[in-house]
């Protein structure tokens, strides 16, 4: 990933405010971590959980960006659907659901 080809993370489910705060922190050599919804290369959605790291060449600049990252979707899912069956009140807005992670069905 590189800042000329940023559309590798845009899936037009975040507004631009939440892009350009992402790469206003990894452009800064910071390294940035949270929920995002991605795009597949079939073009459904996804959820994942990723951290993204400047690179540094051996003079310090920023030469490029690593980014790991993990699907998340089938977790967020069985989340819900526990939630649903303890008749918890949850939001279907999957950073909401992210933070349950404790729930115990």
């Amino acid at each position: 990933m590189n800042s000329q080809n940023t559309k590798v993370l845009t899936s037009s489910k975040h507004p631009k405010d939440f892009y350009k705060k992402m790469w206003g922190t990894i452009t800064q050599g910071k390294v940035w971590s949270g929920p995002m919804t991605n795009r597949k290369k079939d073009g459904s959605l996804y959820q994942e959980d990723a951290t993204i790291s400047p690179i540094r060449d051996v003079s310090g600049r920023i030469s490029g960006f690593v980014q790991i990252k993990r699907d998340v979707t089938e977790q967020l899912q069985l989340e819900l659907n526990c939630a649903r069956r303890k008749k918890w009140r949850v939001s279907a807005d999957w950073p909401v659901a992210w933070r349950m992670t404790s729930t115990i069905c």
